[in-house]
Order: C-alpha cells, then structure tokens, then sequence
C-alpha cells in the first residue's frame, strides 16, 4: 500500500495492482498519454487529444514561447481535458526539452502549475531543485493530487538493466507517485534490457512504473510495456513530444489486440 506520507489512493492502474491520483483506470491495457506542445491553442489542442482517445493529456510548457504565462492558462487546458487528467511537464534543456529555467525558478513553475490544477506533474529526478519541488508540492496538496511523476531522461545510450532498476527505485524513494524512465536504444538488446529491468522492478515496486525505449528502435516497447509492467505509454495526436511515439488510434488499436 502507498506510504502514509502519499495522498489518498484514488483510482488503480493497469497491471500494477498500485493506485495513484491522475491515471485512470482502463481494463486490460496501460494509460496512453498524449501529449500538447503548443501554447496559443493548447485548450482546443488538448480537446482534440481527448477526442482522439487520450486517458491523459501532457502539456510540454517547456515548448511554449511564454512558460509562466502557460501556467496561467493550465484552468482553461485543464477544463477542455473533461475527465482526462491533466499532466504538466517542463522539461530542461538537460533532458531533451527547451526550459531554461534556474533551480529556484524551475521549482518555482512546478509549484505555480500545482496551484493552477495540474492533475499530475513532471518532476525530473536529477534536476537540482528536485527535491525542493517535491517538498513543495507535498506540502501543497490537498486530497488526491497533484501526483508526482518524476522522471529520467537518457537520449545519448540505454542505461544498464541494474541501473534502470536502482534508478527507478530511487525515484520511488525521493518521493515518487510514478516513476518513469526514458532511454534512446542503439541496439535491441537495450530494448530488452528496458524491458527485462521494468519486469524485475515492478516485482518490488510500491509505486507505478512507466517506463520505454525511444525512437524506432524502441517503439515496440510503447506497444508491449504494459505487459513488463509500465503502467502508461506516450501517443501523438499530431503533436509529438519525443522520438518513436506513434499516433493515438494506432496504439489504442494495438494495445486492444495485446489486451
């Protein structure tokens, strides 16, 4: 069961056995979250994601030309995603994305999207003001959320299967909802590797895992992770927010067939 220090169990998760705030409930297969990446027409953007079959909406602020003015906007973003939870991710330059923000202003942005109403937030697990974050997000909350989904990002190699375990259990440890990994392969081993690693964590996880190769080596992984124990994979609506994610029809039609 969570810790005491997590908030309240509120819906379960696919294949984990593990209840968190933010992701839905869905038989036989993982979450598919899709992302948004613009900042203008986020809400109709985000409406159209869940049209197209989103269980939860990402949005990359970290792409929007105005990131403190998109936090702002997260209660439009958030109304146009209905029932889908919404996850808010600003992701670093040190990561693959385009924030540029210091430690205390990165702090400072997740803990503004907390206030705004995200239902989940990225939280990237080496960034300096890690911790800080998740503090203030844990002294923030109330009731379900937001959920902290803290992250690791490697676009240069695959980790090896030891080290993906212990940084998954790592994250679990500084404070975690969901840990998730993401790693570029360059060989299908790695891809294996991810997967074996996922498997072997999920065993001893007292958190859901999301976990997945990226580009087209490692896509097979977005379609088959659930069965490893990821308990969420990443889909396009158009938009794409990292290499190898597949369009949303596609991976609901795939993930119907692996159910």
């Amino acid at each position: 069961m969570p810790t005491p220090d997590r908030p309240p169990a509120a819906v379960p998760v696919v294949g984990t056995g593990w209840r968190v705030p933010g992701l839905p409930a869905i038989a036989g297969r993982p979450a598919v979250i899709v992302p948004v990446v613009v900042g203008e027409d986020a809400p109709a953007r985000a409406g159209e994601a869940v049209r197209a079959g989103a269980d939860v909406v990402e949005w990359r602020i970290d792409l929007v030309a105005d990131a403190a003015r998109a936090v702002r906007e997260i209660p439009a973003v958030r109304a146009a995603c209905g029932a889908a939870p919404l996850l808010v991710t600003y992701r670093t330059t040190a990561e693959g994305g385009s924030g540029a923000a210091g430690p205390a202003g990165y702090a400072e942005m997740l803990l503004a999207a907390a206030r705004a109403g995200a239902d989940l937030l990225d939280v990237e697990a080496d960034h300096p003001a890690a911790a800080d974050a998740v503090a203030g997000i844990r002294a923030g909350r109330d009731g379900a959320g937001p959920a902290i989904v803290m992250s690791h990002h490697r676009f240069d190699a695959t980790p090896p299967a030891r080290e993906i375990v212990e940084r998954l259990a790592a994250m679990e440890a500084a404070g975690a909802d969901v840990a998730k990994l993401a790693a570029m392969p360059t060989r299908w081993s790695d891809v294996l590797d991810l997967l074996a690693a996922t498997a072997a964590r999920a065993e001893e996880a007292r958190v859901p895992l999301v976990t997945m190769s990226m580009g087209t080596l490692g896509a097979p992984s977005r379609l088959v992770g659930g069965r490893f124990g990821s308990a969420a994979t990443f889909a396009s609506a158009g938009d794409v927010s990292a290499p190898g994610q597949m369009p949303v029809a596609e991976v609901l039609r795939a993930l119907d067939l692996l159910a």
